[in-house]
């Protein structure tokens, strides 16, 4: 008999470590599993819209609580009025998107009647809510040109009627201005500094209103649209047109401190260079200025033109680019940033054995690419409400992954010995 029970109790512990094993592993894919789809680590899908004729669909993954549909610098004139055409037709048949940005020059050249009355009839073809912003070519330049063709800059009282009619053209309240949807807070900043030396300036009292905004939304995720994009976020080379004074918005120092003291803005969206797809600066690891990613935005030429789409929701906020002469979405170039709620796994109660056996011995895994500079569709995450605190800033490492998986499985294996010393 005693040695029937024995060798009933070798079977007994032979089929419970087997069986630890195989449910040791098996929680350790869902595991991994569960991360790596979290965070982004298994890759985007092609995620190009859905095209049935004329009508194009946006089709993400999951469908968004708010679509803002960004472009900048129209430049609209003769010469681009057919691709313009193609792009109202486009965003028109695009039902999830809910409204428009067009983040300044949107007039071809010095904004003066003229030019703003062909560029508010060609917006006006979108066929959705426009939220306009002014850039250099809209308002800070006077209505006529020099003798010798070159623009000529306006005086203070011209300007300050140049900013008011633009206002009145497309319909708003005032050129600076906030709105809060899909838990997320967007703030449009205008080129207004009168008398400026810079092309990029922002009016004191529009940082002002900026400062005051931020401060009483301290625990919303927030982005920023303005013209031109942050100092340092493009690489400074000696043939460009443009000095950082003139390419970048200005008064950069005051901004960047603005930024600084605010951690809840993790974008900040804008145009002015012309950058696209493709270009070094499109998305780089300079796009990332302290813990803001600046993503700029293309022009729309005679042959070409492209169009972000800001998708929001409750946990995170997507960026994706659409080429509009291919008629997709370039999967390259989509960005994903989590807010806090989003990295929380649910696990956090499991304690550990006091004395836990040594772990087991996994293969090393290299980090993610911190700068998310790979094209792989992987995220640019911030912390909580884009906190500086860190928490899942830069993305989910997969060495805290791997920390996590071992703590697991220790805490599985000892509930199994403990359980055979029963027998």
């Amino acid at each position: 008999m005693a040695t029937r029970d024995n060798a009933a109790l070798s079977i007994i512990r032979s089929v419970s470590i087997v069986c630890m094993v195989l449910f040791a592993f098996g929680t350790a894919f869902i595991t991994v599993s569960g991360f790596a789809v979290h965070a982004g680590v298994l890759g985007a899908l092609d995620d190009s819209p859905v095209v049935q004729g004329q009508k194009a669909q946006i089709a993400p993954a999951e469908n968004p609580s708010y679509t803002l549909a960004v472009f900048s610098d129209l430049h609209v004139s003769k010469s681009n009025l057919k691709m313009l055409a193609k792009v109202a037709e486009t965003i028109k048949a695009m039902d999830t998107v809910n409204e428009v940005a067009i983040l300044g020059d949107i007039s071809e050249e010095i904004g003066n009647s003229e030019e703003r009355t062909l560029a508010v009839e060609t917006v006006g073809k979108f066929g959705k809510p426009i939220l306009a912003i002014p850039g250099n070519h809209d308002v800070i330049y006077a209505n006529k040109l020099k003798a010798n063709g070159k623009k000529a800059r306006a005086s203070a009282e011209v300007m300050t009627s140049k900013l008011k009619k633009f206002a009145d053209a497309y319909d708003q309240d005032d050129i600076r201005f906030s709105k809060k949807v899909a838990g997320h807070l967007l703030i449009f900043l205008p080129i207004d500094a009168l008398n400026a030396r810079s092309i990029a300036a922002i009016s004191g009292e529009s940082l002002d209103f900026l400062e005051d905004t931020l401060s009483a939304n301290k625990k919303m995720p927030t982005v920023i649209f303005a013209h031109a994009p942050l100092e340092g976020s493009y690489k400074v080379t000696k043939d460009q047109a443009l000095s950082p004074l003139h390419a970048a918005s200005q008064p950069a120092e005051r901004i960047a401190g603005i930024l600084k003291k605010n951690p809840q803005v993790f974008m900040w969206v804008a145009g002015h260079r012309h950058t696209k797809p493709g270009s070094g600066d499109f998305k780089s690891k300079l796009n990332k200025v302290g813990k803001v990613t600046v993503i700029h935005v293309p022009n729309v030429t005679s042959g070409a033109g492209w169009c972000m789409m800001l998708e929001l929701y409750k946990d995170k906020a997507v960026m994706r680019t659409y080429d509009m002469a291919e008629k997709k979405f370039l999967t390259d170039y989509r960005r994903v940033f989590r807010h806090a709620t989003a990295a929380r796994t649910g696990n956090e109660a499991i304690k550990l054995p006091e004395k836990p056996l040594d772990p087991p011995v996994l293969p090393e895994v290299k980090a993610d690419n911190d700068d998310r500079d790979d094209n792989s569709g992987k995220d640019d995450n911030v912390g909580k409400a884009g906190n500086a605190d860190g928490t899942i800033e830069n993305g989910l490492k997969n060495t805290a992954l791997i920390k996590r998986i071992k703590e697991i499985q220790i805490a599985i294996i000892q509930l199994f010995l403990n359980w055979l010393k029963m027998f």
